[in-house]
């Protein structure tokens, strides 16, 4: 594994890193390039101006970080005061807490609640598997994986939950994801594809085979998991892994989005859509007689 040297990152493997540490990191990550779907100068708006996470993100962040960080998550994420502010005393009693907790993202009384459930619903084995990944005594957790590009030579960053040499019998990254819907076979199918999922767990696995190659070695078959939460009771758990045609689709949509970073950063032109006319047609469910 690699060690830290300063706030550059170098080309390696880092288990255990906060995720502020990763995030200041200046390298391509996936987050970045899926911009790229919209055109060049969306993805250039989010790298100069990231919007602020979303309430399903910090809960989806809060629930990683109970899960394989609790340590971190306490000094991390408080809960908020569950008291109005109606009196000079309440608002007091609020400052109070902020001044207690300052630099913790407070999480209002529910959605403490909920994470903590999600949390549980993983760790009491309800689905064996899930349960095994997340206990695995040899996984390392909140792992960042930095890598050159071999054919743009962009700098390119990942950060994976969990990353096991073996997992019954092969090397396997897995990451943990909430999600609102209910976690039929097609409800996953369909949240894999709107969160480009395949894409992202394609990016890990060009990240990995490219270090692979950096320390002399040839890549091997590696399995990526997806365990997923629902945010509704029961909190059903299921774990997931993408068909090897969709993670080619996502090796296929990073390798043009990569490509496209490369011009944009050489040229420092970075083009919104296309300026010929198009043609728009109704989606099938909107046509007469659709679906």
């Amino acid at each position: 594994m690699a060690t830290l040297q300063d706030d550059r990152p170098k080309p390696g493997i880092y288990p255990g890193v906060p995720f502020e540490t990763y995030a200041s990191w200046s390298a391509v990550n996936h987050s970045f390039l899926k911009w790229f779907e919209y055109s060049a100068e969306h993805a250039l708006e989010y790298r100069l101006n990231p919007p602020p996470s979303t309430r399903d993100q910090i809960i989806g962040s809060a629930t990683h970080a109970l899960l394989l960080e609790p340590d971190q998550f306490a000094e991390r994420y408080c809960p908020a005061l569950d008291r109005p502010k109606r009196s000079k005393a309440d608002k007091l009693a609020h400052i109070r807490h902020s001044e207690l907790n300052s630099g913790k993202t407070e999480l209002k009384p529910e959605e403490w609640d909920l994470v903590h459930r999600m949390a549980e619903a993983v760790r009491c084995g309800k689905n064996s598997t899930a349960l095994e990944l997340v206990e695995h005594p040899k996984a390392f957790r909140e792992v960042v994986i930095v890598w050159n590009d071999p054919d743009t030579g962009l700098l390119c960053k990942a950060r994976i939950d969990l990353l096991m040499k073996s997992f019954r019998g092969f090397p396997t990254a897995a990451d943990f994801k909430t999600t609102r819907d209910r976690l039929t076979i097609q409800r996953r199918g369909k949240f894999i594809a709107e969160f480009k999922t395949y894409s992202q767990f394609a990016f890990y696995c060009d990240g990995l085979d490219a270090l692979t190659r950096s320390y002399g070695h040839e890549p091997v078959h590696r399995r990526i998991l997806a365990v997923l939460v629902e945010k509704k009771p029961p909190h059903g758990v299921a774990v997931t892994e993408i068909d090897e045609d969709d993670i080619e689709q996502g090796r296929r949509e990073c390798r043009r989005w990569l490509n496209q970073a490369a011009e944009c950063f050489d040229s420092g032109v970075w083009p919104g859509y296309s300026a010929s006319i198009g043609v728009a047609s109704l989606p099938m469910y909107a046509k007469d007689g659709g679906l």
